[in-house]
């Protein structure tokens, strides 16, 4: 009995809303565009994990450069096979703004790989340099 509740009362300290602090592991849902060499390729709805630099494990390979740029991965959650037409590299804008450009890791679930950090949306910064 004095286990379960232990587990009650550590249970009930946990916040019912998740916290946004920048060493939390952030999932986030949405819908996007995806441009190809700038150019608009697709539409779709995404699925991502972003895994703070702080809450990485350690590189497996010493040559391999730590950075300060967050893992970002997930998937696209649009038709199996949508992504097979975007080789190389492609970015990915989302709801709110930010991008990062992507490579497809495996085209059949669409599931993909962050090879940059957040940037604002192309299209979105001569907006907010001309805002600001």
């Amino acid at each position: 009995m004095g286990a379960w509740l232990a587990i009650f009362e550590c249970m009930s300290n946990i916040p019912s809303t998740p916290t946004t602090a920048s060493s939390e592991i952030e999932r986030i849902t949405g819908h996007g565009v995806v441009y190809r060499d700038g150019v608009r390729a697709l539409e779709t709805d995404y699925d991502l994990m972003i895994t703070p630099a702080a809450r990485r494990g350690a590189a497996f390979d010493s040559r391999h450069d730590a950075s300060d740029t967050p893992d970002i991965t997930g998937r696209l959650l649009g038709n199996f096979f949508d992504a097979e037409a975007l080789t190389g590299t492609s970015t990915l804008v989302l709801e709110d703004g930010r991008a990062f450009d992507f490579r497809v890791i495996q085209p059949d679930t669409n599931e993909i790989v962050a090879v940059s950090g957040f940037t604002t949306a192309p299209h979105l910064r001569s907006v907010l340099e001309r805002e600001g």
